[in-house]
This record gives C-alpha cells, sequence and structure tokens, in this order.
C-alpha cells in the first residue's frame, strides 16, 4: 500500500505551540466525555471472563464488564499520563484508579491515543494532589488539543497502528516460543518423558522419584544471584542496554550490569516474574539476576527451572514491601540432569531462543522508528497525504 508524506511548512503560533495553519485546537472537553472508573467487587489475576484495566494497564480479570467501544484510559492516582487503547467493542471493566474516554463521531479515537502519548508531561502537570498526585476528570477536561481534519486524523493512525500491529506480531511469536521452549523443559524435567525407561530412585530433596544418576543441589551452590543496583528514571532514557526490572523492560542505560545470557528475578513489586535476557542489560534494584558465570546451558535450563517455580509463593509479607529473600532463594531444591543431557536440551531450545532475539531486536527497531515518527505525524510538522 503507498504512503505518501510531506514537510509542513506553513503554522500558525497556538497556546500549545505551532501547529499546521489548517490544524484546530479543541479542549478535550469538547472532543470527548471523561468519566471514572469504579472499584470491581472481584478481583482475580488470573482467571475472569472480562479483563480490568487500571492506571498501569491490565491488572487482572473479573466477572462482570461495565464499558464496550474504543476508550482510552489515563492513569489516575500515583501514575499520571499512562494512556491505553481499548479496541472497538471489546468489553472491560475500568477500575476507580483510572479515567475513561469517550469520543464524538469527530475524533478518530487511535488518533487521540497517540497524541496523548507524546502529552504524558502535560497531564502529570494537571494533578491537583498534595502528597500524592490525583488526576480529576475537572482538570483533564482542560488539556488542549491539537486536531486536523478526520480523514488525516485517520491516515495518522493508520500508519503508526502498521508499526503497532508488527511489534505485537513479533511479541506473540515470542510468546509461543517461550512456551514452546517452556513445554519441552515440562516434558524432559518435570514429567521426565524421554527417561521412562530408565531406573529412579526416590529423592529426599525433592519428595518424589527422580531418574537415577541426576543430582539435586541448591541453586545458591550452582548460581551466584547477585542484587540489582538502583537507577534513576531520568538514566533510563538514553542508552543502548536494556534496563530490567520486575516487570520486564523499563528503558535503556548507556552502561550495562551484567552480560549474556542473565536470569533476571523479580524480587519486589512484580515478586517471582522471570526473564532471560540475550544481551547486556542493566537490572534494578527491584530484581536479582544471575550472572554468566555458569555454562550458558545451565543458565537456559536455569531460567526454565525459576519459570516453573512459583516463586510469588515465597515471598515474605511480614515487611512494608512483600518481596523476595535471597537466603529463600539461593535454597531452593535443583534437580539437575547429567551433563550430556543439559547440553542436548539446550541444542534443541537454543534455536527458538535466537528467533526471540531477532525478534526482539527487529521490536527495538520498530520502536524507535514509531517513537521518531510519532510527535512529528501528532503535531503536523510531517503530513500524511496517503495511505
Amino acid at each position: 500500500m503507498p504512503v505518501r508524506f510531506r514537510w509542513e511548512r506553513d503554522f500558525r503560533d497556538t497556546e500549545i505551540g505551532r501547529i499546521p495553519r489548517d490544524w484546530e485546537v479543541r479542549r478535550l472537553s469538547n472532543i470527548c466525555k471523561i468519566s471514572s472508573g469504579k472499584r470491581p467487587n472481584i478481583v482475580n489475576k488470573i482467571y475472569g471472563q472480562y479483563e480490568l484495566w487500571g492506571a498501569n494497564g491490565l491488572m487482572g480479570f473479573t466477572n462482570d464488564f461495565m464499558r464496550t467501544g474504543e476508550i482510552i484510559i489515563t492513569g489516575r492516582v500515583g501514575t499520571l499520563g499512562n494512556v491505553f487503547y481499548i479496541p472497538k467493542n471489546q468489553k472491560i471493566w475500568v477500575s476507580d484508579n483510572a479515567l475513561i474516554l469517550n469520543f464524538t463521531d469527530k475524533v478518530v479515537s487511535r488518533f487521540l491515543y497517540y497524541h496523548l502519548q507524546t502529552r504524558k508531561e502535560d497531564i502529570e502537570n494537571l494533578n491537583v494532589g498534595s502528597t500524592q498526585p490525583l488526576l480529576t476528570q475537572r482538570e483533564l477536561k482542560t488539556l488542549n488539543i491539537p486536531l486536523p481534519p478526520s480523514p488525516e486524523q485517520s491516515r495518522i493512525a493508520t500508519v503508526l497502528s502498521w508499526f503497532d500491529e508488527l511489534i505485537d506480531v513479533k511479541k506473540k511469536q515470542n510468546e509461543i516460543l517461550e512456551k514452546t521452549a517452556m513445554a519441552m523443559f515440562k516434558s524432559w524435567f518435570i514429567d521426565f518423558e524421554p527417561f521412562k525407561d530408565e531406573e529412579f530412585i526416590y529423592s529426599e530433596e525433592l519428595g518424589r522419584e527422580i531418574p537415577k544418576g541426576w543430582e539435586v543441589k541448591r541453586l545458591g551452590n550452582i548460581t551466584k544471584i547477585k542484587y540489582g543496583k538502583g537507577l534513576p528514571k531520568e538514566k533510563r532514557k538514553l542508552g543502548n542496554y536494556p534496563v530490567v526490572g520486575s516487570s520486564g523492560i523499563d528503558g535503556h542505560h548507556k552502561e550495562f550490569l551484567t552480560k549474556a545470557p542473565a536470569v533476571v528475578i523479580g524480587r519486589k513489586g512484580n515478586v517471582g516474574s522471570v526473564y532471560l535476557i540475550m544481551e547486556p542489560c542493566y537490572p534494578i534494584d527491584t530484581v536479582f539476576y544471575i550472572p554468566p558465570e555458569i555454562s550458558e546451558d545451565l543458565i537456559i535450563y536455569t531460567y526454565h527451572f525459576l519459570k516453573s517455580y512459583p516463586l510469588e509463593d515465597l515471598a515474605s509479607s511480614d515487611t512494608a514491601v512483600p518481596g523476595l529473600n535471597l537466603s529463600i532463594l539461593n535454597s531452593l531444591n535443583i534437580l539437575l540432569p547429567p551433563s550430556p543431557i543439559l547440553q542436548k536440551f539446550h541444542s534443541l531450545v537454543q534455536p527458538l531462543f535466537e528467533k526471540i532475539i531477532n525478534n526482539q531486536k527487529e521490536i527495538m527497531i520498530l520502536k524507535k522508528v514509531r517513537d521518531t515518527l510519532l510527535p512529528l505525524l501528532v503535531f503536523g510538522k510531517l503530513r500524511v497525504e496517503e495511505v
């Protein structure tokens, strides 16, 4: 499909800066209805018929729904300026820590979603909280929005959506590849399917039978688990090395803390989350990490072991911020097969992780191109004339 751009040269000055002369400025209250979410009766992190959305995105699931249609949710308490797009006709529940935007026919909701992504700082400045930031409907209504004609809104949204759709495809591919590798791990090292005909012995440490000749060791005896380091948010904006927290990648830094491959384990926040990072990275202070000071096949195996273990059940709740304790993590019993079996498993899953790495690199490139185009398009410096 052909796409034709042109650089805009004819601007006019407005209260929100220079915009194309044929664009208009409208208050958010004039182009959409703003309402508040509600606290759900029942929340489940895994099961439920409808998604539960809030200030940080998808929070869990519930069996009730309160909204359908194309809406945007902005963070309201503590996380101001987060913006999420909900596909048309999707039934969801929106929590009371978020605000909901429903639009008039003259506004393409996907365009406004992309525009608001560039206005996080402006939205944060609307907060009325003293000790805790709070965004109310009244303040959000005053936000001024530059609006091109509806057909151009659609063209801008279409171009930016292409990038998001490609990114989503790559992410879904990686999810399938990860699940395939995990299914192989479960088959080999939990169900022992390839080893059914071998002799088994009872393991006191694991409380189950295991193939004879396999060992059980403490995790701390085969790996060196380290604490991540604190890193201010302003230092997570520039650099080539992913910053990894308990909820995944949270920016990029100019330096790395560990080489790859490394296993990252959430110790605060998203407790028990486990990530395999296949490039040099910077784990922050909400996580533990296992550096590549052991063989790659053992790193990959340890990652799958931790991924399959209910680490969140080990979290301490006797502190103000629940989290994982390093001594408990080090004391976990881990089943170790003989080296030839480890190497064989590694040879089978390695191609999957190579594909994951390639997808991650392509995702990074797509994000950089999209993020470069985003402000140019939604403020009219670069015009989309045809898609």
